[in-house]
């Protein structure tokens, strides 16, 4: 099975989530719980700091949904980031998590 760009995108961030020690779970619901959740909720030191991420690939036609933007907003709102990325944010991953284990938010 070929693997599209997005899940390309996907598997990148989890190499940097890995070297950066960050512990992660991938939200499946399959149809059933609360819809629109990203595709990582991510936890880290210091103090269990949070950060959700969608993954996006600039080389398909799948927006971020009004259901995800919904969710951007609604974990911005207790003061964690969530962001998107794709191919050309890709390289800002790193600098972010590196903020986040220097400065409390």
């Amino acid at each position: 099975m070929a693997s599209t760009p997005e899940s390309k995108v996907k598997g990148k961030i989890r190499k940097i989530l890995d070297e950066f020690g960050v512990k992660y779970i991938m939200p499946t619901t399959w149809g059933y719980g609360r819809r629109g959740p990203l595709d990582f909720s991510c936890s880290g030191p210091p103090y269990g700091r949070h950060l959700d991420i969608e993954a996006k690939s600039v080389h398909t036609d799948h927006p971020v949904t009004a259901l995800q933007e919904e969710h951007i907003a609604q974990v911005k709102e207790t003061g964690a980031p969530a962001v998107v990325i794709d191919e050309t944010t890709l390289h800002l991953l790193p600098e972010l998590l590196k903020c986040m284990r220097l400065k409390s938010w």
